[in-house]
């Protein structure tokens, strides 16, 4: 699992094989920063009073995430492809199909979700229940925006032009 300093992807430590990890901090420095990071893991932000710290562990409860597949569609029930998703954790674009995978989200608590796409209104959606979601795909359905046509892509021409 690793460890950053800061939430720009500053690696500092990686835990050991049984989830401990040491952080030098210089002795003048009273606080630190650290976040606690894995792909599937949910990851947490802590400010560490070193003093509190310096000769007894701190302990660091994680939760590992439920990642969730998306399917975003129009209200026709085409898919939208290159539709941009974010949650606290991840970004994503959905694929040819209108598919893209999130998470980790937190399998109690959920995590927001936002979707948008060129022509279509933004969607933000509060508290996503993952545990509902485990075999089949969330849909998300955006509406178009007044006066927004979609475009269908073209077909390719047969070799005989035709």
């Amino acid at each position: 699992m690793g460890i950053f300093a800061d939430n720009r992807g500053t690696l500092i430590t990686r835990t050991n094989a049984r989830g401990q990890f040491t952080v030098t901090v210089p002795d003048d420095q009273a606080t630190t920063s650290i976040v606690v990071w894995r792909e599937d893991v949910m990851g947490a932000g802590y400010l560490i009073d070193v003093a509190n710290f310096r000769e007894r562990p701190l302990i660091v409860a994680v939760e590992r995430g439920a990642r969730i597949e998306v399917y975003v569609v129009d209200t026709a029930g085409q898919p939208v492809v290159q539709a941009k998703l974010s949650c606290s954790t991840y970004g994503g674009t959905t694929n040819a199909g209108g598919v893209c995978w999130m998470g980790p989200f937190s399998r109690f608590s959920g995590g927001y979700l936002g979707v948008s796409a060129d022509g279509y209104e933004d969607l933000r959606m509060q508290s996503i229940p993952v545990l509902s979601f485990p075999a089949q795909p969330l849909t998300v359905v955006l509406t178009p925006k007044p006066g927004f046509v979609r475009r269908e892509p073209a077909k390719p021409a047969s070799a005989n032009g035709f």
